[in-house]
């Protein structure tokens, strides 16, 4: 029997619910290296149907029949029957909370208001550990003083300091803006992830929230919010912000990843709580497995005696 059979799913790409892939090859079995073997299992009506291919032209006589094959991979086959079940259920509830979402909420969500693409990277980089409100307030007197790249890589650091002082993390956040106008000079704005994390200050949610907003591409945008609420409905398992961002990425087509960004994140602003989620009026209830633990932690303090 093939013991290391794997799931195959390249990174950042969707496969279709109906095709799974099983790599396995023929020297773990009769020491034959030459040879690899694909099993590929349909989700069709009759249930799971496995077929296989070899990668060779001319496969050695005694791997000529698919049978003899298959035989070897029952049981690996039968093990991972789960799983294959599993991440389909998991794609297929990911799409059901992103329906409700996209026709319940509105069709454009902005938390920041600059609309300049240096500006909004500007903003979303002084919007770390603090909100979207304040942001919008202090830039004002930001882009009344700098209103450009030219500007504000001229800029003395510590008058920049004085007026972002309400952002908090100030210091770092001046010397990183000042420097990341110094590194756009003559340059237009990255396109790409790799690039644009280069610049002083940004990390992957800033460069996320600009790859969505600006360029309209596809991006998972992970902030306290968002990792709140696909956390809560069990999307992902993890804490760290890129991890969920690349497992939630899988969960969806990408056509639908920033629509998925905006519209969790002001479902976790507005409902999904951080201390007391609203779940008596979630639209999501019914779907979420965290719902009925909020709401029994809920029923034992209310029923806590006066003291």
């Amino acid at each position: 029997m093939i013991s290391d059979f794997i799931y195959v799913e390249k990174e950042n790409e969707m496969v279709s619910p109906s095709r799974f892939l099983f790599w396995g090859n023929s020297k773990n079995i009769k020491k034959q290296p030459h040879c690899v073997w694909l099993l590929l299992i349909r989700v069709g009506a009759k249930g799971l149907e496995p077929s296989i291919s070899c990668s060779q032209s001319r496969c050695p006589s005694h791997w000529a029949t698919p049978r003899n094959f298959l035989e070897y991979t029952h049981l690996s086959f039968k093990a991972s029957r789960g799983s294959i079940t599993s991440n389909m259920k998991k794609r297929e509830f990911a799409q059901q909370i992103y329906d409700i979402l996209d026709n319940l909420l509105p069709k454009e969500i902005r938390f920041l208001e600059q609309r300049d693409p240096f500006r909004f990277l500007i903003s979303v980089i002084l919007s770390a550990q603090t909100t979207d409100k304040i942001v919008n307030v202090v830039v004002q007197e930001l882009f009344s003083k700098y209103p450009d790249k030219q500007a504000l890589a001229q800029a003395d650091v510590q008058a920049v300091e004085e007026i972002i002082y309400p952002t908090g993390y100030y210091r770092n956040k001046a010397k990183n803006i000042v420097a990341c106008a110094k590194a756009l000079l003559g340059r237009t704005l990255p396109e790409s992830m790799e690039e644009l994390v280069k610049l002083p200050g940004v990390g992957r949610k800033t460069a996320n929230c600009v790859l969505g907003e600006v360029y309209h591409k596809s991006a998972i945008i992970v902030d306290t919010h968002f990792a709140r609420v696909v956390t809560r409905l069990r999307l992902v398992d993890d804490k760290d912000p890129e991890k969920i961002e690349k497992a939630v990425a899988r969960l969806l087509d990408e056509r639908y990843h920033y629509r998925f960004s905006m519209t969790a994140n002001l479902f976790g602003r507005t409902v999904c709580h951080a201390k007391k989620p609203s779940c008596d009026a979630c639209p999501l209830a019914s779907l979420c497995p965290s719902k009925d633990a909020f709401l029994k932690k809920r029923s034992k303090q209310s029923t806590l005696p006066l003291v």
